[in-house]
């Protein structure tokens, strides 16, 4: 295992690279929606995690532990809004020794001692990064969420040069978010251009087709990739991604051929639902 720390606008950066081979899960142990190729989204903190006494949601881990569990065909995963110690449990009991590449771009340094860093994780299948970027927005709304920076994580691997990214942008500020993702466009413009399998994934706090997101989510991302719920993509027809009835998490993957419908499921364990897009 490797791990190396870097510095990128104000925001502590983590490469984790776990070397050995997955464990395979028998096709009879999951319903065919979980052993299907597929990436997986999911926002893990939300509003649910300062309920507990302290201060995480723990059960949140375990929760996203036993999806990992089912789901033995993923080739990249977004995880926003996840506590470093959360990060750790997933590392310890299922992470290592699967030949996953791993980045962390921790929003916030410290949110507290049962937390520690808060951001973005995006995992990778493969066993070396050659390529990786992150950091914070440059553009930053009022509401920060408990302190966090919104930015990316994005990484290519040895793995027929895959790449995958996880993002999270401003929520409550329409504006500030699409100008967000406008600039995870530049960061990913490179990774479109090698023209290799990628995944962009993240909680964007947009709605498609709402006037303020027309400039960005629609005409860059719908026009070069295909999202994992693009047979209802035509709003209001999107599927609702969180608890609110809100379709604000997205999946992008290129090449924008057709894939199947995405499985999207709630969880009492966040505000956001698990959003699985086959591959």
């Amino acid at each position: 295992m490797k791990w190396r720390n870097f510095n990128v606008c104000c925001t502590s950066v983590a490469i984790l690279a776990s070397l050995l081979v997955p464990r395979s899960v028998p096709a009879s142990a999951a319903p065919p929606e979980h052993t299907a190729a597929q990436s997986i989204q999911f926002n893990m903190y939300g509003n649910e995690g300062l309920l507990g006494p302290e201060h995480y949601n723990e059960d949140v881990a375990e929760h996203v532990l036993g999806r990992l569990q089912a789901r033995p065909n993923i080739y990249t995963i977004s995880l926003n809004e996840i506590c470093f110690s959360q990060w750790s449990y997933l590392y310890t009991n299922y992470f290592a020794g699967k030949d996953f590449v791993a980045l962390a771009q921790w929003a916030h340094p410290n949110l507290n001692t049962a937390c520690g860093g808060f951001g973005n994780v995006v995992l990778v299948r493969g066993t070396s990064a050659t390529w990786w970027s992150a950091g914070t927005f440059s553009t930053q709304g009022s509401s920060t969420n408990h302190g966090e920076h919104k930015g990316w994580a994005c990484l290519t691997t040895n793995y027929f040069g895959i790449s995958g990214c996880a993002a999270h942008t401003q929520g409550a500020d329409h504006a500030k978010a699409n100008v967000q993702i406008g600039q995870l466009a530049s960061v990913v413009t490179p990774l479109v251009q090698a023209n290799h399998a990628l995944w962009v994934a993240g909680d964007f706090n947009l709605r498609p087709w709402q006037p303020s997101t027309t400039s960005w989510l629609m005409t860059w991302y719908y026009v070069l990739f295909r999202e994992g719920d693009y047979p209802r993509m035509q709003s209001p027809a999107k599927r609702s991604t969180n608890d609110y009835g809100s379709p604000i998490d997205y999946v992008f993957r290129r090449p924008a051929t057709t894939a199947g419908a995405a499985y999207i499921s709630g969880t009492m364990y966040s505000d956001h639902h698990g959003y699985q897009m086959y591959n």
